[in-house]
C-alpha cells in the first residue's frame, strides 16, 4: 500500500515567503534549502543543503515541515552561533540513524526538550555546561511555538510577531490545513495579510477588530507580524 501523503510535506511556500514567516534572510534560507557556493583556500566549493525540500517541478518551494525545521534551525544558528558544519553533521547523523527526512522534527527533539539533537551537537563541539543550559532554554522557547499531533510532530506553528521570547503571544497561527498555510488569527480563517491590507488602507485596528469580532490585541499582532515582514 502506498504511503499516504502528508499535507505538511506539500510544497506550498516560496523561499521568500518562508523566510518572511520565520524571520530569516532569503539568502540564508535558500542556502539551507538548496546549498550555496563558497570560496576556501582559493578554490570554489559547495556547501550542501540542510533541509530536505519537497520536489516541486524545479521551483524553489518549501513545505510546512520545512518552515518548522527552519524555525528550530534559526534558534541554533542565530541565538547560539553554532557552526553550520556542526549543525549539518548533527542533522546528517540523526537523519541516518533514525531514518527521517526531517531530523529537526524528530519526536524526541520536540518532546524531550531537544535532548536528541543537543546531545549530538555537544558530542561534536564539546559545549560547556553553561552553553548546554543556554541552548536548551533557547530551543525550548522555539519549540513552545508548536501545537503537536498524536505523533508528537508539529501540526500548527505560531510565528514570532516580535523578538523571540517566552512572553511573545501565540495569537497568529499557521497550518497547511487552514488558508493554504497562510498566517491567520488563531482559531479563525482571517489572514494577517487581509488585516494588514485593511489597516494600510486607513482603517483603525479597533475598527477591524470590531468588524471581525476579534480581540483588539489579535488584530494588533496580525498587523505587527505583517509590518515586521514589510520592514
Amino acid at each position: 500500500m502506498a504511503r499516504q501523503h502528508d499535507i505538511r510535506d506539500t510544497a506550498i511556500y516560496s523561499i521568500a515567503d518562508a523566510a518572511r514567516f520565520t524571520g530569516l534572510p532569503v539568502a540564508t534560507l535558500r542556502a539551507w534549502t538548496v546549498g550555496r557556493p563558497y570560496q576556501a583556500g582559493g578554490a570554489k566549493r559547495w556547501s550542501n543543503c540542510v533541509l530536505t525540500a519537497p520536489p516541486s517541478a524545479g521551483h524553489e518551494r518549501l513545505s510546512f515541515n520545512n518552515i518548522t525545521e527552519a524555525h528550530i534551525l534559526c534558534a541554533l544558528r542565530r541565538h547560539h552561533r553554532i557552526k553550520m558544519s556542526t549543525v549539518r553533521d548533527a542533522v546528517l547523523y540523526i537523519k541516518r540513524e533514525y531514518q527521517t527526512e526531517h531530523p529537526l522534527l524528530h519526536p524526541r527533539l520536540i518532546t524531550d526538550g531537544a535532548h536528541l539533537f543537543i546531545d549530538e551537537i555537544e558530542r561534536l563541539m564539546c559545549a560547556s555546561q553553561e552553553g548546554q543550559l543556554a541552548l536548551r532554554d533557547i530551543i525550548r522557547t522555539y519549540l513552545a511555538r508548536f501545537d503537536l499531533d498524536a505523533q508528537d510532530l508539529p501540526r500548527q506553528f505560531y510565528p514570532f510577531t516580535r523578538d523571540p521570547s517566552e512572553s511573545c503571544p501565540r495569537i497568529i497561527a499557521m497550518s497547511p490545513a487552514v488558508m493554504c498555510g497562510s498566517p491567520v488569527i488563531a482559531g479563525t480563517r482571517i489572514t494577517t495579510s487581509c488585516v494588514y491590507d485593511r489597516f494600510m488602507s486607513g482603517e483603525s485596528a479597533a475598527q477591524i477588530a470590531k468588524d471581525y469580532g476579534r480581540p483588539l490585541n489579535a488584530v494588533e499582532e496580525a498587523i505587527r507580524l505583517e509590518n515586521r515582514h514589510a520592514a
